[in-house]
């Protein structure tokens, strides 16, 4: 089979059908995505074996699950990064590949009656910001930093700011001037970044950087909460925090249905997506087009 893998440079090789382990399934790869996991990973941020399968969230229709796996063949399902085993492309294989086996607790049943006439890199978006919702009952009435400028933030802030009050630090990006007409706050990090004075109830961490990630907790009130979305990689993380900081909560949120992820969207212009994210429909192209977008999504085809 294809596989698209990291080698210090993204490059399509011929791997065989992996196995299967107790728990896990193996699919066929219907779509998957290159997301701020893989990311940290081509960056150099956060490296990683050679020859690792990049694809960090995905849309697969069962075709064999192991021993005690919760699915049945002809299942289709999402996949997200996070497992008890480790992090798809960080600690296991993604899955920009023809087939993928993945552990069970990283899937998510699609819904057909949700997929039904969506684009496939469309469900893909939907999937990776489920977690978004569970946000609200954080962030509600409160204020709120988000670090980083990138999609990521654009989304979560777009969802977020009828429920709090919401401050971006980040650095320079094209969604800047994007984020300000959401109507929020935003600051430059060569400016205000480790900036004393600048306190928030929450901070929600979208960069890649290990020098945001270590910065974070010092924007925090005592008893605020940091928070660690699951589709932005972090590694080890090490954290830097004043001395006034007596108590603070990690929240790293789970993901939802691909409702949850639709309802997440509804306010973000199709426009904007398609603008960020390139489609592909071969490994080889999506080699090609990660140097023009932030995002890229690879799709076999139809669902059905």
């Amino acid at each position: 089979m294809k596989a698209l893998v990291w080698n210090g440079e993204a490059v399509v090789e011929e791997r065989p059908i992996p196995p299967i382990p107790r728990g896990w399934v193996l699919g066929k790869v219907l779509a998957a995505s290159l997301t701020s996991i893989d990311a940290a990973v081509t960056s150099g941020t956060l490296p990683v074996i050679p020859g690792r399968v990049l694809g960090s969230y995905g849309l697969i229709r069962v075709v064999e699950p192991g021993v005690n796996a919760p699915f049945r063949p002809g299942d289709v399902v999402g996949v997200t990064p996070l497992s008890s085993e480790g992090t798809l492309v960080i600690d296991l294989d993604g899955v920009m590949s023809e087939y993928a086996a993945v552990p069970s607790d990283t899937l998510i049943d699609a819904g057909r009656d949700v997929m039904k006439g969506k684009n496939l890199w469309k469900l893909l978006l939907m999937l990776e910001f489920s977690f978004v919702p569970a946000l609200a009952n954080i962030a509600e009435g409160k204020d709120v930093l988000i670090l980083g400028t990138g999609i990521s933030t654009y989304i979560i802030a777009s969802f977020l700011r009828d429920y709090s009050r919401i401050t971006v630090i980040g650095r320079e990006s094209p969604f800047l001037k994007r984020l300000a007409g959401l109507g929020v706050k935003v600051l430059s990090a060569k400016k205000h970044l480790n900036r004393e004075g600048l306190l928030f109830d929450a901070v929600i961490l979208c960069a890649i950087h290990s020098y945001m990630a270590m910065a974070s907790p010092t924007y925090l009130r005592s008893g605020g909460t940091l928070v660690l979305p699951p589709n932005t990689p972090h590694g080890k993380l090490v954290l830097s925090y004043p001395n006034t900081l007596s108590k603070m909560v990690i929240v790293r949120p789970e993901h939802g249905d691909l409702r949850a992820g639709e309802e997440v969207l509804e306010n973000v212009g199709t426009d904007l997506l398609e603008s960020v994210i390139g489609v592909a429909k071969s490994f080889e192209e999506v080699g090609v087009l990660r140097r023009h977008y932030a995002r890229i999504t690879y799709v076999r085809g139809e669902y059905d």
